[in-house]
C-alpha cells in the first residue's frame, strides 16, 4: 500500500466500498516516489477507516540478518514514530553487506560486474538467478544486463 499514489488508493477505496479491505505496507519501504507514492496513507489508514484492526510485524523473514541491521540504520530516526526496529527469526543466515562507491556510472557498472563474477566463481550463490541487483537508474540496469 505504501507504494501506491493517491489515485491508486482512490481506486482501491472505490472498489472496496462494499467489501472488507485489507492493506499491507510499511511507509519506511516506500520506493516509488517517482510515481508520487503516498506512504503517509498507510499511517493514516486506521484513523480514516473506523474499525481497522492493526497488526505490527516485528520480524523480517526474507532478508539475512546483516541486511536487516543496515535497513534499521537507514530508517529515518527523526520521524515521530514508535521504535520500529525489525529483527530476524533465530537461525536466519547472517548475510553480507558491502558499502561501495564509484566515481561514475561506467566504473560502477564494471565494479558490480566484477562482484557478480566473483560470486559466481566462488559458487556462492549456486546460480546467476540467485543474485539480485537493485539499481536506482534504468540506464545502469541496462548496462549491467548487457
Amino acid at each position: 500500500y505504501q507504494d501506491l499514489n493517491r489515485a491508486d488508493q482512490g481506486v482501491i477505496e472505490a472498489l472496496s466500498a462494499h467489501a472488507t479491505l485489507t492493506v499491507v505496507g510499511d511507509d519506511n519501504q516506500s520506493i516509488y516516489g517517482f510515481r508520487y507514492a503516498n506512504p503517509e496513507a498507510i499511517l493514516e489508514f486506521p484513523a480514516s477507516h473506523r474499525g481497522t484492526h492493526q497488526e505490527t510485524l516485528t520480524e523480517c523473514r526474507r532478508c539475512p540478518t546483516e541486511v536487516v541491521k543496515v535497513a534499521n540504520c537507514l530508517i529515518d530516526p527523526n520521524r515521530s514514530k514508535p521504535d520500529r526496529q525489525l529483527g530476524t527469526p533465530t537461525g536466519t543466515p547472517g548475510g553480507a553487506v558491502a558499502l561501495l562507491r564509484w566515481n561514475n556510472p561506467e566504473d560502477e557498472t564494471v565494479g558490480i560486474r566484477k562482484i557478480i563474477a566473483g560470486l559466481l566463481r566462488s559458487q556462492s550463490p549456486s546460480s546467476p538467478g540467485d543474485i539480485l541487483v537493485l539499481v536506482p537508474r534504468k540506464q545502469l540496469g541496462s548496462w549491467l544486463r548487457a
